[in-house]
Order: structure tokens, then sequence, then C-alpha cells
């Protein structure tokens, strides 16, 4: 071979390799569209044009300098591993799709057969593939899910007393490539000092962040508190303390802090409240479902959380309740664990009929319909007859009307 001539380079293996998967990806695109069989019709130049302006994986950037390489890292992560879990459904009945593979090969195949006029075969695809092409352009489920995934993150790394985190959509064309990225924000948790009890607290404002806007604080009312008064619509700030947050953790306590925080926020934003012995109490839910109550102060025109208490503690509706039925005080119920979430979701006294039936009647039912969604553990933990056995009252006890007169077993 002479010297001069130059030698024709076969392409490399890695870009081979991605080919034959951009072609598996369209090909598994097409049955889940239930068009399988019109794969065949596509010319091989539209396949190779497809390839060469391909929407690439999801991209995240940061908005802003202030976020930890750690969490940056960690997200690209959370996210692909989302993208590959979610499927969707194009046409009923047809075969799921990976969102990750919809959102690399859908746009790229729409794009390309209706922005290109060079495109062969053009108004045959146009035809053949109007279902996919309206589906992609009209119907935004899959933007959505993305968008949703997004936020999923974003409860994972939030905190209220710490750092709030969202993202903002873009596609995006650079350098004849199309890309979905989601763009990173930061901000630090807003803090102040001020005097519970003529002592000096840190204190954090709540809010959580919105997708696509920043965060949202939250405010109350006097009259959503069920105060009257002067200025009572005159929107009032939230923060939360320390003390707060912990009891929290410690009482719903087979829930992740990421959600803990979210659902503080969501609680406060659709306030509800309950009055016990002059007191006001503010109802704090996970999704639907009443867990506890948090207790405040009200400072001009700041409302700050100082602890919480579990639904079957006493001090709330619930609580009292429990104490006429049982004669329980607190002690009892800090024994025997039913002043925490774990021991109705995670413990077999969701199973025992009678046991339920006499906290259904105290108004704890909800105890019982929170769903695998809102909490993290599934452990089988045996506890139903230990709490039955305390609670049972012998004939002679029972006249007294003291059950909690019994020695407390040894811990």
């Amino acid at each position: 071979m002479p010297k001069n001539r130059k030698r024709k380079c076969s392409p490399k293996p890695t870009e081979m390799q991605g080919k034959k998967e951009f072609k598996r990806k369209l090909l598994r695109l097409l049955r889940a569209s239930g068009l399988e069989n019109a794969y065949y019709l596509i010319p091989s130049k539209v396949i190779e044009g497809m390839y060469k302006i391909r929407f690439r994986s999801v991209r995240i950037e940061p908005a802003s300098n202030n976020i930890p390489s750690r969490i940056l890292k960690g997200t690209k992560k959370h996210l692909d591993d989302l993208l590959k879990e979610k499927k969707i459904t194009i046409v009923e009945g047809g075969d799921e799709i990976a969102l990750k593979d919809y959102l690399c090969i859908a746009p790229s195949f729409v794009y390309f057969i209706t922005q290109n006029e060079q495109c062969p075969k053009r108004e045959l695809l146009l035809e053949k593939f109007a279902h996919l092409i309206k589906v992609v352009e009209e119907e935004h489920i899959p933007t959505e899910m993305l968008i949703y995934c997004s936020w999923l993150i974003s409860t994972n790394i939030c905190r209220i007393n710490h750092r709030f985190y969202w993202f903002e959509y873009h596609p995006e064309f650079r350098n004849n490539q199309m890309y979905d990225c989601l763009y990173m924000h930061s901000s630090e948790a807003e803090k102040i000092n001020i005097n519970l009890n003529k002592i000096g607290r840190k204190v954090f404002r709540v809010g959580y962040p919105v997708a696509e806007e920043g965060v949202e604080w939250v405010s109350v009312t006097r009259t959503g508190l069920g105060i009257e008064g002067p200025y009572a619509d005159c929107p009032v700030e939230v923060y939360i303390q320390t003390h707060a947050f912990n009891r929290l953790k410690e009482r719903i306590d087979c829930v992740g802090a990421s959600l803990l925080h979210f659902y503080l926020f969501a609680s406060l934003n659709d306030l509800k409240v309950q009055r016990v012995n002059g007191h006001i109490l503010i109802e704090y839910r996970l999704k639907d479902y009443k867990v506890g109550y948090l207790v405040f102060d009200l400072k001009k025109d700041k409302l700050v959380l100082k602890t919480f208490l579990f639904i079957t503690m006493d001090g709330t509706p619930e609580g009292e309740k429990l104490r006429e039925m049982w004669g329980i005080q607190a002690i009892d119920k800090k024994y025997l664990e039913i002043d925490r979430l774990s021991t109705f979701v995670l413990s077999d006294i969701k199973d025992n009929q009678e046991l339920r039936d006499q906290f259904i009647l105290s108004g704890c039912e909800d105890l019982f319909l929170i769903g695998e969604g809102a909490v993290d553990l599934k452990i089988d933990i045996r506890k139903a007859s230990m709490v039955e056995a305390y609670l049972k009252v012998p004939a002679e006890v029972a006249e007294k009307n003291s059950i909690t007169e019994f020695s407390m077993p040894n811990t």
C-alpha cells in the first residue's frame, strides 16, 4: 500500500454500539406505539439523521456555583434511576417503555420528520406515524413526568432548617444536538433569633421550593387559626424551632426527614386546627392522614412552632379520649410505644381487630389508613399481644376505675 494513501477509518466500536442501541430503542418505541411493522418503512438515511440530532440523556446542570459537588453527583444518579424506573404507555394495551428511552428517542424521531423538509419519504412517514407525532407534540405527559421526577429528587434533599433545592426544565439545541436540561437551583434556609419564654431561640422560616418558581414561604392568618380581633386577616410568617423538628422525627419515626419537612409545609398550606382545653393546635398530616398536632406561640407578625404532639399523646383530642377510655397516662403510652407512628404502621396492632376498633373509637383511624407510600420501612413488629395484655383490667381494679395503679413491668 502506498505510504501517501490515507487509510479509511472504520467507525469506532462505541459509535457502532451507540447506533445499534438507538435502533433497538426506536424499535421499542414503535412497538409501544403499535407501529412495530412500520419500522421497515423508515429509510436508513432517516435513522442516520435521527441518530445525529438525537436527544441526549437528560442533563442536570447547576444554575449557580453554590451547589455542593456531592449533591450534584448524587442528584444525577438519582434522576437516571428514576427515568429508568418510570414507565409510560403510548397506546392503550401497548407495551410500556421506560421514560428514559422515550425522552431520548420520541422527540428525536418526531423532530426529524416534522422539521426536516428534505426527509426522505417524508409524506409517507408523516401519515404513517401521525398518532405518535400527535402524542409527542400535544400530550405532555412525559415532560410532566420528568418534572415530577425532579420534584421527587428535590423532596429527597430539601431541609427547611438547612437548604432548599429546585429545578427548572428547558429543552435546548446545542451544536446540532438536542437536550432536555434541568437547571438546579439552591438557596439557604432563612433563620432568625427570637425570644420564647424569655430564652433566645434560633428558628427557621417554613417554606418549600416549587418547581420552576423557587421557594414558596408559608403564611397564616389569625382568622385561619380561629382567632378573632384586629388585623385578623393579615398574613403571619411561620417559623419552627429545632425542638419541634426533633420531636417530629422522634414520633413520626418511620418517615424520612425530607418528607417530614414537605408534609409540614403541606399541612400549614392547608391549615386545619383543633381546640383542646382552650389551646389551639394545628393538625399535622401525612398525605391526607392526621398523625398529630403542632403546638405554637403567636408573637405579633410571627407564628413559632414549638413542638409536635403525636395524635395519641396527652393534650390532643384523641389522646384525651384514650385516657378516658383506658385510664392510661403519658408514662403508659411511652412504655407501650403508642406515642409513635411505627407502632401503628409497622407492627401487628393493625391486624388486631379489638385494639384497632378501640383506637378508631378514640379518633385515631387515620393511623391505620396510611399507605405504604408515606413510610420508608416495611418491618413486621410483634406488639399487639403485649399492648392488649397491658390494657386488660382485672375485675378488682376495674371497680376502682384506675388502671394506672398497676405496677409498671420492668424495662
